[in-house]
């Protein structure tokens, strides 16, 4: 079963891993994810198999061939949950005998106001299923497929990549108890059919709806030598950072190259000064599941300044469209002067069969015709389409593909 696409590229069910780790009398054990990156290889957490004696690897787990293993060795991060809480579970590649096992590929993100949409697979503890009242014997924890959105520059001081789920589990019923996700730590985190981190945290305080990743390129800066090397070998990474793909997608965010966005680009700031939170939040709100946002302030909040530097400096794999209302653009404040914008702006980007309509009766038409077309052209491309308008109150709606 192919769980996740992209670049023709897609993880596989049953190579995800659970693994069982025994740290010997007086432990009661734990469990963590991961995946069978390569032959006989399993990425995963460095706190999952931190002061094991014994560590068990299954894969297909639950299925008629469910491999279950004892490891043969594994490598963990020197420093752990504090450096990369990166770790390489070895078990012997006649485990996986008679199926094939090509390398897992790997991905880094690169700088800027771009959201990754993202994937994980993984045993948590709130999917655990069955009844202890037979001692346990009927009881499992059964394979979760999470979605999500990364904002990259979110974490950035830690370096971390912040999962945001479309649909997060209930919180846990008592505020100390476990966390539902226990056991998700060492799962692959996939964006663009690329593993780009691996589950390592989840924060009470910040709801149930997100994690936290250790992302795999932060192994360049933060190994040794000799560990980067290790970790190099087993991966198939690149010797080097710039030699690892870029999992940021669609390349940068782009404005619709049009006459219209001359006059945007007079309304724009030469720099725009501590909007840093916002511009993030409206990179988020790309990706995410709401169609509309509503952003209201009074005069000289800096409403235009903040929008139109947003439409001017896109977010990756981000198309823009725009309208403005104000007093600097004679002419611009009634419907024929948005329809005329928009149509314009739409047909630079992708015009639909037929054209724009002439007459004015038809324009209204015309442009939701574009808009349409527009929007299945980016979605067919992976991409996201915003059209950003607004004077008191900026509106913000999104169409395209996730």
């Amino acid at each position: 079963m192919m769980l996740a696409g992209g670049d023709g590229v897609t993880a596989e069910s049953w190579r995800v891993a659970q693994l069982v780790v025994d740290r010997g009398p007086g432990d009661e054990g734990s469990r963590g994810s991961g995946y069978l990156v390569g032959p006989g290889l399993v990425l995963t957490a460095a706190h999952v198999v931190a002061g094991a004696r014994v560590v068990k690897v299954r894969l297909d787990v639950g299925q008629p061939a469910e491999v279950d293993v004892l490891a043969a060795g594994w490598w963990a991060d020197p420093v752990g949950h504090h450096g990369t809480d990166l770790a390489v579970v070895m078990i012997a590649p006649d485990a996986t005998a008679g199926r094939e096992v090509e390398p897992a590929r790997f991905g880094r993100i690169s700088e800027g106001m771009a959201v990754l949409a993202v994937q994980a697979f993984g045993f948590p503890r709130f999917k655990l299923r069955g009844d202890a009242a037979d001692g346990g014997l009927g009881v499992f924890r059964d394979l979760e497929q999470v979605t999500g959105h990364a904002p990259v520059a979110a974490n950035r001081r830690q370096g971390t990549l912040a999962v945001y789920l479309d649909d997060p589990p209930p919180a846990a019923p008592e505020h100390e108890g476990p966390s539902p996700w226990a056991g998700m730590s060492g799962a692959a985190v996939w964006a663009d059919g690329r593993i780009v981190a691996v589950v390592a945290e989840h924060h009470p305080s910040e709801g149930a709806g997100r994690l936290t990743g250790r992302r795999i390129d932060r192994a360049y800066g933060q190994l040794s030598g000799p560990d980067l090397g290790r970790l190099v070998g087993w991966l198939g990474l690149a010797p080097a950072i710039s030699g690892l793909p870029d999992a940021v997608p669609g390349g940068p965010g782009q404005f619709v190259r049009s006459a219209y966005l001359e006059q945007v680009r007079d309304i724009a700031p030469d720099a725009l000064i501590g909007r840093d939170g916002e511009l993030a939040e409206w990179a988020e709100f790309c990706v995410g599941l709401e169609p509309y946002a509503w952003w209201q302030a009074g005069p000289w909040a800096g409403k235009s300044a903040l929008a139109s530097w947003f439409v001017t400096h896109p977010p990756a794999g981000v198309d823009i469209v725009s309208f403005f209302i104000t007093g600097r653009l004679a002419g611009q404040a009634d419907s024929d002067a948005f329809l005329e914008a928009m149509i314009e702006q739409l047909t630079a980007l992708g015009p639909a069969s037929g054209g724009s309509a002439a007459v004015a009766g038809a324009r209204a038409g015309a442009w939701l015709s574009l808009l349409a077309s527009a929007a299945a052209q980016t979605g067919e491309r992976e991409r996201r389409l915003v059209v950003v308008g607004g004077r008191a109150c900026l509106i913000i709606c999104v169409s395209g593909g996730r």
